[in-house]
């Protein structure tokens, strides 16, 4: 029988993210990741997607957290979550959600409604699993992914930079790769005194931060968009509202005009 699960408010941690460390809350960005191999070595058909989340407000990320409290004790007394794509890629997120229907749904409304912006990477068809080749495929995803943010700042100049960005934690060797990895993206992209004073922080803790499971939930959306083109995804749909950029191949599609 599949593990089903329940929710519970006291597993949100962006507090103990803030207070462990010297960051203000509306300067802090997510980034999520989503990886697969979808076939042979031999194939090439790999897939890695990268998507970097940013407030554009200084409640933001708490707007997010009180809005999924509120979720957790409105549907408090609501069977417990069943398994699906959005518990796995998001668990503390959907757990309050019983109907995998209604998790897709739901979660993408609370997307739409958190004031954020997001920029998205994606590599298919990489030929080695993706940390095996960290350099090379991560470079310039992060890159990508630091330059639309940056677009981003230049178009209002009235904000400040984010000063951190969190990911999962991988090993110690792994993120120390990514971490010189990010580095080197970051000398990519030129004019931007912001990028000096910003750090990468592997999240090692054992619960997620919301935002981050945001990020990471995102990541699973963008690669359905790309795996299952044809299928109604409306996470990827919320995020089409929240993108600066498109990746290749992903812009929304154009709706027919009524007659």
């Amino acid at each position: 029988m599949a593990t089903k699960r329940r929710a519970s408010a006291k597993s949100v941690h962006l507090t103990a993210l803030t207070e462990a460390r010297p960051l203000a809350r509306d300067r802090v960005a997510f980034l999520g990741e989503y990886s697969q191999r979808t076939g042979a070595e031999s194939c090439g058909d790999d897939l890695l997607v990268l998507a970097l989340f940013w407030p554009i407000s200084s409640t933001a990320w708490d707007s997010l957290i009180s809005s999924w409290t509120a979720l957790c004790a409105l549907r408090n007394n609501v069977a417990v979550a069943q398994e699906s794509w959005v518990l796995e890629a998001a668990p503390q997120l959907a757990a309050p959600i019983h109907d995998p229907t209604a998790q897709e749904s739901t979660l993408a409304t609370l997307i739409g409604r958190t004031q954020i912006r997001c920029s998205v990477a994606v590599v298919h068809g990489a030929r080695k699993p993706p940390l095996r080749q960290a350099r090379s495929a991560y470079q310039p995803m992060f890159a990508t992914c630091i330059t639309a943010y940056d677009a981003f700042l230049k178009g209002s100049p009235a904000r400040q930079p984010c000063s951190t960005i969190v990911l999962r934690s991988r090993d110690a060797d792994a993120d120390r790769v990514l971490g010189d990895t990010f580095d080197r993206a970051r000398q990519q992209v030129t004019d931007a005194e912001w990028l000096n004073q910003i750090s990468l922080l592997s999240w090692n803790e054992p619960t997620t931060p919301l935002p981050l499971e945001v990020a990471n939930l995102a990541s699973c959306a963008v690669a359905r968009r790309v795996l299952q083109p044809s299928i109604v995804n409306p996470i990827w749909e919320a995020m089409t509202l929240k993108l600066v950029q498109f990746p290749l191949g992903l812009a929304p599609r154009k709706r027919s005009k009524g007659r």
